[in-house]
Parts: structure tokens; sequence; C-alpha cells
């Protein structure tokens, strides 16, 4: 097993009671308190996990943390944005203020309930469990691994029982955060309220307000491309809530790498920039074709034959193809959609691409 979770505000209620805090323990708690509600009250997040890791890092027992990372849920999507991020220079932060990833919405991560914490011993371990599946990383986790952090530690950041966010912290050594003191549930719980304080004053880039209403109305899952499950995946949501019957085909060039994807998220996207280019009446068939670029990247091509497209995608659709993960464009009566392709993963093969 990779990780366990424990019940934060349980134990930090039953045991901080048998503890004396120290003197560190204490300078911690208020010196964290003090930086969250400066940041609390300017609304600016920028610096604010660089603060939290230097508080840490003058602990005795929390110097072995490395990184700490803000994360805030996007709207009722399963997206994740880093409001903001710090880590100790031993690599490239890969994952700073503004990375965005798709976490699946019925995956680890989100069957995490609030009042709980979730310790990850070795990421190693977790990423060499899904190779020998033969099944790629998601990306963040890959990351993790790659900037050289081998622990961690999860909370989730709720209000009145929704989620809005979490609070990451990591440390380059295997299994540090295994054994949590009995103060150290208390010092976890006061930390994960300033994060929350500060995740729930923050507000989205207009982009994200400018997300159609529909977008945060599916469930967006990230699996591994097939073209037999996406074609039967399209004709179904089509059909339920768009109210659209179109014969769909969907195939792959046969040197497609392995990748990630939201098959929702794309049927969300392709729809809409149908919409808005005025042919969803006049199309008798959706053809979609997915192939590598000639400089690495991924792109699926939608033949828009028999129509004349009203305009070139305008910036609002732009905008969202870029809030979600794509680049979009129209031109000799193709509607083509990119993903950016990831590094591998270091030692490994496989390919990923941004869900």
């Amino acid at each position: 097993m990779g990780h366990h979770d424990r019940r934060l505000y349980q134990n930090a209620m039953y045991r901080s009671g048998a503890v004396d805090l120290t003197h560190d323990d204490l300078q911690l708690i208020t010196s964290a308190m003090k930086a969250g509600q400066e940041y609390a009250i300017s609304g600016d997040v920028a610096g604010i996990a660089e603060k939290i890791l230097a508080i840490l890092k003058l602990h005795p027992h929390f110097n072995g943390v490395d990184r700490v990372c803000l994360a805030r849920k996007v709207g009722h999507t399963n997206q994740l944005l880093v409001l903001d991020s710090s880590m100790i220079p031993i690599a490239e932060n890969l994952m700073g203020g503004g990375y965005r990833c798709y976490v699946d919405a019925h995956g680890s991560l989100f069957s995490l309930k609030a009042g709980e914490m979730r310790i990850l011993h070795d990421v190693t371990e977790i990423t060499d469990s899904y190779h020998l599946q033969s099944r790629p990383v998601q990306r963040s986790l890959r990351y993790i691994g790659e900037m050289g952090f081998r622990s961690g530690l999860c909370i989730p950041c709720t209000f009145k029982d929704e989620l809005l966010g979490y609070l990451f912290m990591n440390s380059s050594q295997p299994i540090y955060f295994h054994l949590p003191r009995n103060q150290d549930y208390l010092i976890y719980s006061q930390l994960v309220q300033i994060a929350t304080s500060i995740i729930q004053r923050y507000r989205l880039p207009a982009s994200y307000e400018g997300l159609p209403e529909l977008a945060y109305l599916y469930c967006w899952d990230s699996r591994i491309f097939n073209t037999s499950f996406f074609a039967k995946h399209l004709t179904r949501v089509l059909t339920e809530q768009f109210h659209t019957e179109l014969p769909v085909e969907v195939t792959a060039a046969q040197n497609i790498p392995t990748f990630l994807y939201s098959p929702t998220m794309m049927v969300f996207f392709v729809w809409h920039a149908l919409v808005q280019l005025q042919v969803q009446d006049k199309l008798t068939a959706l053809r979609i074709h997915v192939e590598p670029t000639a400089d690495g990247d991924l792109v699926g091509r939608l033949g828009l034959e028999g129509t004349t497209p009203h305009a070139y995608l305008v910036p609002p659709i732009l905008e969202q193809a870029q809030a979600i993960g794509y680049r979009a464009e129209v031109s000799d009566g193709t509607l083509s959609y990119y993903w950016k392709k990831d590094e591998p993963a270091r030692g490994r093969t496989d390919i990923l691409y941004s869900v």
C-alpha cells in the first residue's frame, strides 16, 4: 500500500490534550497564523507557500519538509489549479503557480474525506506499480517523483462539506510523514485551516469564469485513449446531453503513443466549437482522426466536409480551449485540436499527454 489515510481533526481533538506543545510548536503555529492572516487580507496568494515552507523549516521536527503547495478545485469540475507552491532548489519546479491538471473524479484523491489526511509513503513504489500494470502514470504524480520527492502529505481544504482544494507537503526522504507526533495533528489542523481560508478568498481568473455553464455539469475522468470507447462515449454524450444523433467514426494513426485524456472534456470542447462555427446542423457524420504531429505533439482532426464554417474560432472558444488544456484552430475545412506532449519519465519509454 503506497499510502494510508488518518483522521486529522479527531486525532487533533483527542490527542492534543495529552501532550505539551514545545516552544518550537507554539512558534510554528503563531508564525503560520500570522502569515495566513496577512495573505488572507491582501488576497494575493503569491509567496504564501514559500512563507509556510520557511516556517516549517525552522522547526526541528519539520525541517525535512521540502515542498508546500496550495491547489484549488475549479468549480464543479475535477480540475485542480495550483495557486502557489514552493520547494527546495533540488530541481525545476514543474508544478508552480498556474499549473493545472485533471484528477479522476472516482479516483483515490477525491475519495479522501473532509477531516482526514493522506500520508504518502514512497512515490517510487506507486509509480512503479503503474508500470508493472503497463499503465501510464498520472502526470502530476510523475512530476512529484521527477522533482526528487519521495513522500508526502495531502489534506483536503473544505468548507461546509464542500471541497475547495488541497494542501500538499512533500519530502525528499521516503516515509517521512508516516509517524506523526500527537501534537502534529493539531499543527496540521492549523495549517489546513490557514490554507482553506486563503483558497476560499481566491478568485479564479476570468478565463475560468467564462467557461460555459455546461462545462461544470460534467464529471471529467482521465483514461487511456481507445478509439472504440471514445466513439461510443461521443455517441452517448451527443444523444443524452445535446439531443443530437450523428454517425460517429474515430480512428487513430498506427504510431500513436499511449496517452491519457478526458473523453467527456473532448466531447464538450468539440461540440461547442462546432456550434460556434454554426456547422453542427449541417454535418452528416462526425469523423475524428488522432495522430502525432511533425513536432511531436498530438492532434485530433475533425473534417467539416460539406459545410461552410461561419467563422474561424474566436477568442472565447480559444480561451476555453486553453483553460481545459487544448490548442485549437480551423483551416482547410478541418477543426484541429492539439495536446502538448509531456516529456517521457526518466528511464521510461512511454510518453504521456496532458489531459
